[in-house]
Order: C-alpha cells, then sequence, then structure tokens
C-alpha cells in the first residue's frame, strides 16, 4: 500500500510532526507500507525525515487557517490568505501529479491546518485520512478560512482521526462523527526510563512547551514567586521551548529576582536527556489537544501535575491522586498547595508512588505501536469499504 502523508509544519519539536515521522517509520518498517510526505516549507524536520530514509517533496502550500475575530489586523490578514490560497491550487495540481506518479492509494492530512492533499484527493479520487489535532477555536482563537466549503471537504473524508475525545468533542457542530474516530498519539518508548525521583532536597520542575499565552506558562511562574515569598526556595524550574512570550516571561523572572531559580532552555530536540534530572512536569495549558510532553514525562518517571478545564484533555491522561496531579485551570492557590507539598518532602512516597503508577499506565495505553497499529486498522477498513463497492 502507499501512503502519502501531507504535513502542515515542518519542525522536528512539533508534536505533529513527530507524531508523523514516527508512523512513516513503523508503516514501513512494520507494515511494508510505501510512504511519502508531503512539506509545506523548509525546515528542520526534514533531518528526521532524512535520518530515516523516508521519501519526502517540499510542496510550498498556505494554510487556510484565519484568525476568529473582527480586528483590522485580522481582516487584512483575511485579505492577505484568501490571494495566497490561490496560489495553493498550483501546488494542489504538483500533488495530483505526485499521487498519479507514486500511485497512491491513501492521501492522510496530518492536521487541521492543511488542506491541498484532501483536495488533490478528490480530484484523483483517492481515499483521504483527515487527522484532526487542534481545537482550532479555543487554543487558536481561529477559524477555516470558509468554514461551510472547508467542513464540507472534511466531511467528505473516508475516516476521520480524533487525538483526543476532547477534541472530538470540539467538533461535533461541523463534523459527521459517524466515519470518525479517536486514536492517541502514542510515544516511543525510547523516552521509557525506570530511575528515582525526589531524592534530593532540590526538585526538578519543568514546562515545556511554545512559550504563549495558551500554553500559560506564567500560571507556574508566578504560583513558584509565591513560593519564594513564603521562603520555600528548594526548587529549580526548567523552561524547556520558545515563542512568541520569551522576552516577557524572561522580563518577568528578572524583575523578580527569581534568575537563580529559573533556566530558560530554547527549543530542545533532546528533551529525554533534560528529563534525566527532572521530578516534576506541570502543565498550565489553557487549552491542550492531548498532552504529548505530559506522556513523555510518564514515560521518563516524572511525576505529572497539569491544569485541567473543558478545553484540556489532561483527565483524559491522568487520573488525579492516581498517576498524577490535576488542578483546576487559573486555581493558581491549588497549584500552590501541590507544589508545597511536594517541596516539603513530607509525602515523597505517595507522590512517587503516583509517577510509578503514570508510567505504567502510560506505557499501556500510549506506545508509538499501539497508535500506528490502530491507525493501520483504519488504512485496512477505508481500503475494505471501497472493495465492497467495487
Amino acid at each position: 500500500m502507499n501512503i502519502l502523508l501531507v504535513s502542515s509544519d515542518n519542525n522536528k519539536t512539533s508534536g505533529a510532526f513527530l507524531s508523523l515521522v514516527e508512523l512513516a517509520v513503523n508503516l514501513e518498517t512494520i507494515y511494508g507500507y510505501n510512504v511519502f510526505v508531503i512539506l509545506p516549507k523548509y525546515g528542520d524536520g526534514i533531518s528526521l525525515l532524512e535520518e530515516h530514509q523516508i521519501n519526502y517533496k517540499i510542496i510550498p502550500t498556505l494554510s487556510w487557517i484565519v484568525y476568529n475575530n473582527l480586528s483590522i489586523k485580522s481582516i487584512v490578514k483575511y485579505c492577505i490568505k484568501g490571494i495566497g490560497l490561490i496560489l495553493n491550487v498550483i501546488s494542489v495540481l504538483y500533488l495530483c501529479f505526485y499521487i498519479y506518479k507514486h500511485k497512491i492509494d491513501i492521501v492522510h492530512n496530518n492536521t487541521i491546518f492543511t488542506y491541498v492533499g484532501a483536495v488533490a484527493s478528490k480530484i484523483m479520487k483517492k481515499s483521504l485520512v483527515w487527522h484532526i489535532r487542534e481545537d482550532i477555536e479555543h487554543a487558536f482563537s481561529s477559524k477555516l478560512f470558509n468554514n461551510r466549503l472547508g467542513y464540507k471537504l472534511i466531511n467528505s473524508s473516508n475516516r476521520i482521526i480524533f487525538v483526543s475525545n476532547y477534541i472530538q468533542s470540539m467538533y461535533t457542530k461541523y463534523i459527521d462523527t459517524t466515519r470518525c474516530v479517536v486514536i492517541y498519539d502514542g510515544i516511543d518508548t525510547s523516552f521509557y526510563k525506570v530511575r528515582p525521583i525526589l531524592t534530593n532536597d532540590l526538585v526538578n520542575i519543568a514546562i515545556v512547551g511554545h512559550l504563549n499565552r495558551n500554553k500559560n506558562q506564567i500560571e507556574l511562574i508566578e504560583t513558584l514567586h509565591n513560593l519564594l515569598r513564603k521562603r520555600v526556595t528548594n526548587f529549580h524550574l526548567h523552561i524547556i521551548g520558545d515563542g512568541e512570550l520569551r522576552s516577557e516571561l524572561e522580563e518577568y523572572v528578572k524583575y523578580h529576582n527569581m534568575g537563580s531559580y529559573v533556566s530558560f532552555y530554547g527549543r530542545r530536540s533532546d528533551l529525554h536527556v533534560i528529563l534525566d534530572t527532572v521530578d516534576v512536569v506541570v502543565s498550565c495549558s489553557k487549552s491542550e489537544a492531548f498532552g504529548r510532553t505530559l506522556i513523555e514525562a510518564m514515560f521518563h518517571g516524572c511525576l505529572v501535575i497539569s491544569s485541567v478545564s473543558e478545553n484540556n484533555a489532561s483527565n483524559e491522561i491522568i487520573e488525579s491522586g492516581v498517576t498524577g496531579l490535576l488542578y483546576p485551570l487559573g486555581h493558581m492557590s491549588k497549584l500552590e498547595y501541590l507544589l508545597e507539598s511536594i517541596l516539603s518532602n513530607s509525602q515523597n512516597q505517595v507522590y512517587t508512588s503516583y509517577a510509578k503508577k503514570g508510567q505504567k499506565i502510560a506505557f499501556s495505553r500510549f506506545t508509538t505501536n499501539k497508535t500506528v497499529e490502530n491507525i493501520q486498522l483504519v488504512y485496512s477498513q477505508v481500503i475494505r469499504d471501497i472493495s465492497k463497492y467495487e
């Protein structure tokens, strides 16, 4: 079987891109499929594809996602995006030729941010699987360039995969769920490591992700500042990621004299190495489609703490007080209470047991092999359905 994976980014630290690479590698090595990847632009993700000898082609394309507001800035961008989307017609035609040349059986759109592969699949009368990983409305304050036509195209897919029940629930008003399936992203087993945590007085805490308002790193930093004011000082925070809020966060740390307690690492591809020294990983996201970094931390034996809200899938991953800890988004007093309890070293045995149980459960539910197996079953069902009508 020949599979065409269409990516919306080319970033080797992006969860969606890492999932695409892992899927491509396993489809070829385990199932013997021929996999081809379409990239929308140049980027460092190419190195991962080349490392695993995955066929790829760069076909410049523009996303169809626009801001969901009526500000002057968003209107101007909407108009520019409209002009840019016209140029995607050329990309669609090239994709049609690529599908014909490589005798593609299934086109797999890896995220909702790209659509050109879907259009090409329809022109070429090929099967389409659409992977939806993002809550564009809440996490990105965005929408499709044309909702009516956009969701009509998505609903024409042979199968639609959501990365969590939460994400599926966000699209029920737009998408017919009869051909939908929830498949959690899997993590490579190389992240799995049995090791001790919370054995020293100094507790290493990490928060991982793009530095933006949705990831909400400031909630953790402010909470730790409150603990410093209470003379709780036995921690070090490792902030892993980069983004538009980095300078603002660095300024907050500097202004409040937290420099000796906080380190900024920038964007890193060696997360597993950093996690070797980390005891606790925290997520404060306002909206989280799945929570790949939480799974990576659980695989690595860390205690995980996450915000939970109606726009967050963390409660599909963590059972609070069993495999990790949850706190209501925005309730900094609750997060402060949890962290202070951990830093007091009074219940280390309890928290260590949460981490061990979390590691065990995560490994049983969220491996790459399990994810790829489920996606391969989707492909088989699609081909089987088509065969019935031929």
